[in-house]
């Protein structure tokens, strides 16, 4: 996504974060992944690549992490 010349990131950010909490869930990512068809998506993997990427160890995904 990112290689693409029209990819924004905080748009993307903003569109997984629907509620406008300020940061991003596993189920904030599942929800976007069943909502674009990837059935296949399940919440024990979201939760490993929010947790790979939080630097806060929160369990959520801030805009810089994000990026």
């Amino acid at each position: 996504m990112c290689k693409a010349e029209s990819f924004e990131p905080y748009a993307a950010f903003q569109r997984i974060d629907r509620s406008g909490k300020g940061y991003i869930t596993s189920k904030d990512i599942l929800n976007f992944a069943k909502e674009n068809d990837i059935e296949e998506a399940k919440l024990t993997e979201c939760t490993h690549l929010v947790k790979f990427f939080d630097s806060t160890l929160e369990g959520r995904l801030h805009y810089t992490d994000f990026l």
